[in-house]
């Protein structure tokens, strides 16, 4: 009896473990390029889906392709050479600053853009972090003096990042004018 216990338990951990291994390295990656984005929006499009309910804008563009149009904020390289595109949405209640960063293969057209330039892009949205405009922490963060109710603080929602990754620039060649 205990043999065919210890059986059942080494063929229950062998598969567990191909299986998580086939998940890990074996999967095939989604071709984010190839794929039909599930939403096309322009920045402040998805500014304002955001602010009109963060949790339910969250579970509707969890994991999926979207693709968006807008004017480029900012540009940035990481300490690895890889491209980060900066785009801004500010609402009444809400502040965004949605950051793409992107598959190998179109890091070099994403090198070639600056602020200013409209562009489409299209990524994998992977989420957000938020934090309320009156967080004591963000003062620190925003190079900002704390205020008070009587300073000016218009309980402004902040989102620090809206994410998407593996992007890809649907319009390199040419740029939106």
């Amino acid at each position: 009896m205990k043999k065919i216990v210890f059986i059942i338990l080494i063929v229950g951990v062998l598969m567990g473990g191909a299986i998580a291994y086939y998940i890990t390295f074996l999967r095939p990656k989604r071709d984010i390029a190839g794929e039909k984005p599930a939403y096309t929006l322009t920045t402040d499009e998805l500014g304002k889906t955001f602010e009109l309910n963060l949790s339910e804008t969250h579970t509707k563009f969890d994991d999926k392709v979207i693709q968006l149009m807008g004017v480029v904020e900012q540009t940035e390289t990481d300490a690895a050479g890889n491209p980060n595109l900066f785009f801004h949405f500010e609402g009444d209640s809400l502040e965004a600053s949605i950051q793409f960063t992107f598959l190998d293969k179109f890091k070099q057209d994403a090198l070639l853009l600056k602020q200013g330039d409209k562009v489409v892009v299209k990524g994998n949205y992977t989420g957000f972090i938020k934090q309320e405009a009156d967080d004591s922490s963000l003062d620190d963060f925003f190079d900002e003096e704390p205020t008070t109710d009587e300073d000016n603080i218009d309980n402004k929602l902040r989102i620090i990042d809206i994410k998407f990754n593996n992007g890809y620039l649907v319009n390199p060649k040419p740029r939106i004018k």
